[in-house]
């Protein structure tokens, strides 16, 4: 049988993969949601390197993932009494990393800044290259 990854088991039909919750993450889980800090500590140690990873694929600097990475595990924390049990943690999880790389890139955007996704056809329009002018 192959190496897994927490939250990933070889599927006996088609050889695909199904997300299953491996029974440790989800007893660390019903832990971290009875307040018992070590393991939350232990999830962080979990899955800490992918989410810091997951910044970095993105395209956040090194110091900017690991920013979004206490970002993301500051909202764990906070809302993990939310989290439902039987669910997949880390989908949960990755969610919430999402929002904090997307958040961590507009803190680290220079003020006054617009990528040309958020600009209308207009605005881009009226875009002028400095060395043409």
């Amino acid at each position: 049988m192959e190496a897994t990854r927490p939250g990933v088991l070889p599927e006996a039909v088609g050889g695909e993969r199904a997300a299953v919750e491996p029974p440790e993450v989800s007893a660390l889980v019903e832990r971290a949601k009875a307040g018992e800090a070590a393991a939350f500590d232990d999830l962080i140690r979990l899955y800490e390197r992918r989410i810091i990873s997951l910044g970095v694929q993105m395209g956040l600097s090194r110091e900017d993932a690991l920013d979004a990475s206490q970002d993301a595990f500051l909202k764990v924390f906070r809302y993990i009494r939310r989290f439902r049990s039987g669910e997949i943690f880390f989908k949960w999880l990755y969610r919430i990393a999402i929002h904090a790389v997307y958040d961590q890139f507009r803190r680290s955007r220079p003020p006054g800044v617009i990528s040309v996704e958020e600009m209308d056809r207009g605005q881009a329009g009226r875009l002028r290259d400095p060395l043409r002018s």
